[in-house]
């Protein structure tokens, strides 16, 4: 998985999201599941981020635990989401 493509990055992340609103939308879910999924995505998304940092070589694997930390990742808001390089 190469997550420095910024459009694969894009479409690994709002899949799910798309996903998971169809189903809400169609009553596919019970309120435990609604939960349970959207814990799921937060764990999954975060580690999207993760492995995004970690591929552009502006984290260590090392420190891949930290982007469960609350807004660890904002001071890398532009490299994830717009592809900007850090000046």
């Amino acid at each position: 998985m190469n997550l420095k493509s910024l459009t694969e990055f894009y479409l690994l992340k709002i899949a799910p999201t798309l996903l998971l609103l169809n189903l809400l939308f169609n009553d596919a879910l019970t309120d435990s599941e609604v939960i349970i999924a959207f814990v799921v995505y937060f764990v999954y998304s975060q580690a999207l981020s993760g492995i995004r940092l970690i591929q552009l070589k502006l984290i260590q694997p090392k420190d891949f635990f930290k982007v469960y930390i609350p807004f660890w990742t904002t001071k890398f808001q532009e490299e994830l989401f717009f592809g900007k390089k850090q000046t």
